[in-house]
């Protein structure tokens, strides 16, 4: 409604979302791809990042209702208590950073564990060189993640955060190879079983391989990525016709009309 109508749009890989009409050109992003591959172990933090509340309703936003928050906060509780003594001891809490609206989220996770570390700093940094990032929900973080190759599991409900149909694919595979769970149980499951050799299982063929074929449909990257959209601008600006002739082809099209 409000930017595909435009002659173009740019994605970071994507062609299509369900019906809607729009001219997508995908282009590798350029802050993703000053993180590509950035990932190296350098502690043993766990970083659990979660996402903004929101008391009311957005018209325009993929996000739960309101009334789901509740049990958005619980899920949070129900991951922790499910984790073994060693990756519990390395979580540490990035609450979302804006707080002038919406439930409270910090707070909230420092009431319920009070042992509970949280993070406040440049979280890009931070992911960069932890040994685990943990998302509740489908977000920028998780597209930096991607890029960076940074090992990753996240849980979410899907009837809270819904996808459009062509983008099942790509999330589906991350379900496969043990990334992406429906709850915050199996989620907490599979943390304690690849604890103790997270370097092994995130360099495992087919989980490199899924998160490859996510980067390629929403997360591009490319050392060059000026070369591709050097080509792509100037395409589209042999493309597109000057504003002036624009009205008046409308103006035509009224008159055939």
């Amino acid at each position: 409604e409000l930017e595909y109508p435009f002659h173009a749009f740019i994605t970071w890989g994507w062609h299509r979302q369900g019906e809607a009409k729009g001219a997508f050109v995908a282009l590798p992003s350029p802050q993703l791809s000053a993180i590509r591959n950035a990932h190296r172990f350098r502690d043993d933090r766990m970083l659990f990042v979660g996402t903004a509340l929101f008391a009311c309703g957005h018209r325009f936003d993929s996000t739960p209702m309101p009334g789901h928050w509740a049990t958005y906060r619980k899920d949070k509780k129900t991951f922790i208590d499910g984790l073994a003594t060693q990756p519990r001891r390395q979580v540490v809490y990035c609450p979302y950073v804006r707080k002038d609206y919406g439930f409270e989220d910090g707070a909230y996770m420092s009431r319920a564990f009070p042992d509970l570390a949280l993070f406040d700093g440049d979280l890009t940094a931070a992911m960069l060189g932890c040994r685990l990032l943990v998302l509740d929900h489908p977000g920028t973080t998780l597209y930096q993640a991607m890029a960076a190759n940074v090992p990753l599991v996240c849980f979410w409900d899907d009837a809270r955060w819904p996808l459009s149909e062509q983008a099942e694919p790509s999330f589906g595979a991350l379900r496969k190879v043990g990334i992406l769970f429906d709850n915050p149980d199996d989620a907490t499951e599979q943390i304690n079983r690849i604890w103790p050799d997270i370097e092994a299982w995130w360099a495992g063929p087919d989980v490199q391989k899924a998160r490859r074929g996510f980067v390629e449909n929403y997360a591009r990257t490319s050392p060059l990525w000026w070369v591709d959209w050097l080509r792509a601008l100037t395409r589209l600006a042999r493309e597109t016709p000057h504003a002036g002739n624009n009205r008046a082809l409308e103006k035509k099209e009224r008159i055939k009309a």
